[in-house]
């Protein structure tokens, strides 16, 4: 592993040197061994629900669109699309794909960490659930994730967003963003239901 190796002094020792082998490969025995001990004054976990926690998780950031899935499966080290591409190459990826992929681990690191969003956090989420519901394209849902990441602030991010274009009709016309409190509340009285208050005096509203 990279992450974790032998020390130079250890590497003639042990079975390595009744082997003669140099290897600087930690076996899976130790790594599972060493896991257990530390979870186990807690947990009794076996340690290979940890990467079930991490593909689950990781999951949850494809699915709001923070994380490319080709990315978790290949850090999985299934084969699929990245591991075909670049094993022709030894497996050697290029610095800047390697830099996007450390942008999209620390955009994705609250999923695994258990992070409580915060109001900020809430409100880019909260961006993307309306566009989905208004039944916004892949295109535009791309354009948004790009711009909510660029963004300083939510409030810079939909002031972005609005600068795109018209906003798309519901695909269904099951819903409809209105603009201040009367009109809201006379969509309520045609039977309309309130989803979710937006920015800027907005409303998020379904037919019944």
């Amino acid at each position: 592993s990279p992450l974790v190796a032998v020390h130079g002094a250890m590497r003639r020792k042990g079975w390595r040197a009744r082997n003669g082998t140099e290897s600087g490969h930690i076996v899976t025995t130790v790594v599972s061994r060493d896991i257990r001990s530390a979870m186990r004054p807690v947990y009794d976990y076996r340690p290979y629900v940890l990467r079930s926690y991490f593909s689950t998780r990781l999951l949850m950031a494809v699915s709001d669109r923070i994380l490319d899935n080709n990315y978790r499966v290949y850090w999985m080290g299934h084969s699929g699309q990245m591991a075909a591409r670049y094993s022709s190459n030894k497996a050697i990826l290029p610095p800047d794909l390697i830099e996007s992929m450390r942008a999209a681990y620390q955009r994705s690191r609250r999923y695994l960490l258990g992070d409580t969003m915060n109001e900020e956090s809430l409100r880019r989420k909260q961006m993307l659930d309306t566009a989905r519901m208004l039944g916004y394209g892949e295109e535009k849902m791309r354009k948004l994730t790009e711009i909510l990441e660029r963004a300083r602030t939510a409030d810079e991010a939909a002031e972005e967003f609005r600068k795109l274009g018209e906003q798309p009709k519901p695909g269904n016309g099951s819903y409809e963003i209105v603009t201040g409190e009367s009109v809201m509340l006379g969509r309520l009285s045609e039977g309309w239901t309130l989803e979710r208050e937006l920015n800027d005096d907005r409303f998020l509203v379904k037919r019944g």
